[in-house]
């Protein structure tokens, strides 16, 4: 006799480790069993995976190689940041202070609070520069000051009452089948990114998440930091960052959901 199968409210709650290649042989063949025999977890899947594509759809701005930075600004750069020369820390702010916006806009709603922790971050910067490594790339080492300024904004700011977060997550039957069976996304991802007002909406949604999950969303899919990169910038563990990223995928999914059928 086989093994059962899994149920809806299990594959559901995996699907994160599936999708990132983390399940054992046997949770993703029990996994895939399942998906063999279930339309609805097949579609939810399906939106599950375009939903990360769409969160991850607002690339950085193109950046220029390391090499090519240290030509343009000097291959001396950072010595001169060292010594304190005012004409290098204007080079610097000129070169990324745009990316740097980009990334603070991100966990910031207000342009204000965002510009306020680039400036931070820059002067933050330019105080610990002698620590600073030649090997290593300034566009991270900037980009890991900007995000630490624009989370000391985010606690020091008042904080409102987040929605609850349980209201977008998926809702099963004691039996652990899903209480609505999932319809399928029937465009690709790559045509939905083609549409400025699917990309709006999609940031839109993203700042509509609670607090603590849209900050997960954001430093994990969109600035591309680990999960222990994010756990460390937040005291938080690493299992609770994994949770919280795929509540906040589940609810952007439900989010996007009636829009994009609807399209389609």
């Amino acid at each position: 006799m086989g093994r059962p199968y899994i149920t809806c409210r299990q594959l559901i709650d995996f699907i994160a480790d599936y999708v990132a290649g983390d399940l054992d042989d046997v949770a993703r063949d029990d996994f895939e069993r399942h998906l063999g025999v279930c339309p609805s977890c097949r579609a939810y899947l399906d939106s599950y995976r375009k939903t990360t594509a769409l969160a991850c759809s607002d690339e950085p701005l193109p950046d220029v190689p390391e090499v090519l930075v240290q030509r343009i600004l000097g291959r001396d750069l950072v010595e001169r940041l060292k010594r304190g020369e005012a004409q290098a820390f204007e080079e610097l702010v000129r070169r990324y202070s745009a990316p740097l916006l980009r990334a603070a806009r991100r966990l910031l709603a207000s342009e204000e609070d965002a510009r306020d922790a680039v400036q931070d971050a820059f002067v933050s910067a330019f105080r610990s520069v002698r620590d600073f490594e030649a090997s290593a790339k300034i566009s991270t080492w900037l980009h890991r000051i900007v995000i630490n300024a624009s989370l000391m904004k985010l606690r020091t700011r008042r904080r409102k009452p987040e929605e609850e977060i349980e209201q977008y997550l998926p809702r099963f039957l004691e039996d652990g089948h899903q209480t609505e069976s999932s319809a399928p996304w029937q465009e690709s991802a790559d045509a939905m990114l083609e549409r400025e007002e699917l990309r709006r909406l999609v940031r839109e949604t993203i700042e509509r998440l609670p607090e603590s999950y849209r900050v997960v969303l954001v430093l994990r899919d969109l600035e591309e930091l680990s999960t222990e990169e994010t756990a460390a910038m937040l005291g938080a563990t690493a299992n609770a960052v994994k949770i919280r990223l795929h509540r906040a995928r589940q609810a952007l999914r439900a989010m996007l959901d009636p829009y994009v059928r609807s399209y389609g």
